[in-house]
């Protein structure tokens, strides 16, 4: 039925307004969305730049699964910022706005943007933490693996199952190991 709508759109050329709660449906169906919180607008964007970019945390959480870290700035320099996360050390991110060292951030990554580091990997260029798997949950496509990290928090992976990285088959519950994601893949939220 959304390929039917959309279809439809296209063929008649009028604008629809489509209201859902429905993340998944609002990302498939939209060519802009807009997030609302309280009565409030909270950003109007396409769909990829809701989701990968999205300004505030109310939007990060409320369009699919993200990871959050507190964080205070270190650094700004130029287009790359420095954070440190607390029992993780610093992490890079784009800059955006006005940030400026010391002030309390919240970087969000999304799961997929993880990777599990294999033993010998490098990490070159990408944020990393260590971590003991707290939780492995298999969902046919993907496996989700939940990282505890020294500083308490829970992050979430997906890692795409593939027969050639029977490696993710083999983790347990309690293993010690390292994640990683590109400093393009962390979103510096304020807000």
């Amino acid at each position: 039925m959304q390929l039917d709508l959309k279809r439809l759109q296209r063929e008649v050329g009028i604008t629809f307004i489509y209201v859902t709660h429905d993340q998944e449906e609002a990302l498939t169906m939209s060519d802009r969305i807009a997030v609302m919180h309280g009565g409030e607008v909270l950003q109007v964007d396409d769909p990829r730049t809701i989701y990968d970019h999205p300004t505030s945390r109310f939007v990060a959480d409320f369009i699919g699964t993200t990871n959050f870290l507190a964080a205070k700035v270190a650094s700004v320099d130029g287009g790359e910022l420095v954070s440190v996360v607390e029992g993780l050390g610093p992490m890079h991110a784009p800059a955006g706005g006005n940030l400026r060292a010391g002030q309390a951030v919240t970087l969000a990554v999304r799961p997929e943007k993880i990777r599990v580091v294999h033993s010998g990997e490098a990490v070159n260029g990408d944020n990393a933490a260590s971590g003991k798997i707290a939780e492995i949950v298999f969902v046919g496509n993907d496996t989700q693996v939940y990282v505890r990290l020294p500083n308490g928090a829970l992050v979430i992976t997906r890692q795409q199952n593939r027969d050639a990285d029977a490696s993710i088959a083999l983790m347990t519950i309690g293993d010690e190991i390292t994640i990683a994601w590109p400093a393009s893949s962390t979103n510096v939220l304020t807000a």
